[in-house]
């Protein structure tokens, strides 16, 4: 039987109603988690915003000029909400990721197969895991702004546990007694942990995405523990748990190595790990958010987590070779990343070719894998014009471990104003592009109608604009015009989650049971 959108399900052997809604139930789920933790971040960021006029401190020249501030970097109530919120965007590109990947796998096994009993009700794991993960970044950020420890480590504990076990929901999915894209397993553990051709790899895709949570959970995990080696802690509440009661101190070089290998994920990989699904995206049917060509897709997963692993080794470990070997690593990885846009890119033309599409998600589909190239080109650019200006000024001294200080996080006190600038360049398209590309792919491989697909095109190009004229803005010290454009940037990443929330749900498709 067939799935047409009505309110029941015609089984092959005999019919079972299952009340559906309107919309996927867990598809909307994830949609409004995302919402509201988009939201939160544009809270935090008002906050931020809030506390440095009313302080005067400002991190730009132009702006203290303008608005008759101190430029500094050194006020801790400012720095501490800059933390929170680069905790928020560190860590809710990797939910989407994650959880909407983990998400199309249970679909996709799920509705192949003789057997069709409602994917949604085997995947209930995934959606508890994400309210929990909700509610535990919205406690992460009172916690935080009210120094509430050790409560602030526990919810961001939790909270990069769900996100760690979404892809443990799909393996455990395999137990089920159902037939799996067709074929039944007698040994279903032994079937997901082979490479699965005959089952179209999704499960190899997702122990990609195991392997890849294990590698930031590793990482993670490495932060209390040299923390309280090196008694480096810049909040006060932590100073008062490890530090005894000491003044806070700012982080060293081998914190600020775990750091930018934390940070590594949003930075670098996110962006190509979506663009490597939408290469695999099958042209014969656009509506479906499938993994596409299987061993592609797996295939590049696989290569970007072992560059993962290899850089996030090398990263951490405090000699010059492994600093330079980690530099090589990341080049290679960017270079890969651009390959697999552009491989993006040509996909789509492939699709305006065959006119496999309708017009509106071809205009989507052109637009996001254009503009998601533009972007990482232009946070490549600007991570090297920082990483090439600091080296020249030795605003970061390459005689010792502080050569690991390569993406801006972990600055030195002592930099120069162009360099500072460069750096806060860095940081804002860190802060932004991430989250708004793969919310933008997430809509292209959804199930959706014309509206939203030219929504979701429209406000991606412009976004993209208004990230370019950012960038010059900034640069050349043009306020207030780089507020504007910033401000112009930021409604389209509200607007395009609420595209996100307004797309139809893959199970409201033509499904065969």
């Amino acid at each position: 039987g067939y799935f047409n959108g009505s309110r029941h399900v015609a089984m092959a052997t005999f019919p079972i109603d299952i009340p559906l809604f309107p919309w996927n139930t867990g598809y909307i789920t994830l949609c409004v988690v995302t919402l509201l933790l988009v939201l939160k971040i544009v809270v935090v960021v008002g906050l931020l915003a809030r506390t440095r006029n009313a302080k005067k401190v400002y991190r730009n020249p132009e702006d203290a000029e303008k608005l008759g501030g101190e430029f500094t970097e050194d006020d801790e109530d400012v720095n501490r909400i800059s933390r929170m919120h680069l905790n928020d965007v560190d860590s809710l590109p990797v939910f989407i990721v994650w959880f909407f990947s983990a998400y199309w796998v249970y679909e996709e096994s799920g509705n192949t197969g003789t057997s069709y009993q409602g994917f949604e009700s085997k995947a209930w794991g995934l959606f508890v895991l994400a309210i929990i993960y909700l509610f535990a970044r919205i406690a992460h950020g009172v916690c935080f702004y009210f120094q509430l420890q050790p409560w602030r480590t526990l919810v961001y504990v939790i909270g990069d546990t769900c996100i760690f076990l979404a892809p443990f929901t799909v393996l455990g999915y395999v137990h089920k007694k159902d037939k799996i894209c067709g074929i039944e397993s007698s040994k279903p553990w032994l079937t997901a942990l082979t490479p699965l051709w005959h089952c179209r790899l999704q499960l190899g895709f997702a122990l990609c995405l195991l392997l890849h949570a294990i590698r930031r959970l590793v990482v993670g995990a490495s932060f209390p523990v040299i923390r309280s080696r090196t008694k480096n802690v810049p909040n006060p509440e932590d100073a008062k748990l490890i530090r005894g009661g000491a003044e806070p101190q700012p982080p060293g070089p081998l914190d600020v190595a775990v750091q930018e290998t934390h940070h590594f994920t949003v930075e670098h990989l996110v962006i190509p790990m979506m663009g490597a699904l939408a290469c695999s995206f099958p042209a014969a049917d656009m509506h479906k958010p499938s993994l596409g060509n299987p061993r592609a897709n797996v295939a590049i997963q696989g290569i970007l987590l072992i560059l993962a692993v290899m850089y996030s080794v090398f990263h951490m470990i405090p000699k010059k070779i492994t600093q330079k070997l980690s530099l090589a690593v990341l080049i290679v990885l960017q270079v890969f990343g651009l390959v697999i846009l552009c491989w993006a890119c040509d996909t789509s033309l492939n699709y305006k070719k065959n006119k496999s599409w309708e017009d509106g998600a071809l205009f989507a589909f052109a637009a996001v894998t254009g503009c998601g190239l533009i972007l990482y080109l232009k946070m490549v650019i600007v991570h090297w014009l920082y990483t090439a200006y600091t080296m020249a000024k030795r605003a970061l001294p390459m005689d010792d471990m502080e050569t690991s200080n390569l993406s801006g996080i972990g600055e030195s006190k002592h930099k120069s104003a162009a360099s500072s600038k460069l750096s806060n360049m860095h940081s804002n398209d860190v802060e932004n592009i991430p989250l708004m590309v793969v919310i933008s792919f997430v809509i292209c491989m959804s199930h959706k109608n014309s509206a939203t697909s030219y929504a979701c095109g429209a406000f991606i190009i412009i976004f993209t604009l208004m990230r370019v004229a950012m960038s010059f803005c900034h640069y050349f010290a043009l306020q207030p015009f780089r507020s504007i454009v910033w401000g112009i940037g930021a409604l389209c990443l509200i607007a395009q989650t609420i595209v996100l929330v307004c797309t139809h749900a893959p199970g409201n498709r033509v499904i065969k049971a």
